[in-house]
């Protein structure tokens, strides 16, 4: 449902934190070197500063 969403819609699958996104977040990878390869690859991979970021505050809450 959130692939087809005018506004920009991004999943990260836990614990890999796999990559999900619409096309409305094009304009925002592209600020990114990697913005076409960030499609099901992990964030550690693709933006490692919000990975570092997420992943803290997710293991500190959930696990």
């Amino acid at each position: 449902m959130c692939l087809h969403s005018a506004f920009p819609a991004y999943l990260c699958i836990y614990t890999d934190w796999i990559s999900i996104y619409n096309p409305a977040w094009n304009p925002i990878f592209k600020a990114k070197s990697s913005y076409k390869q960030a499609l099901v690859k992990p964030l550690k991979e693709t933006w490692p500063e919000v990975y570092k970021v997420l992943n803290s505050q997710f293991e500190r809450h959930f696990l």
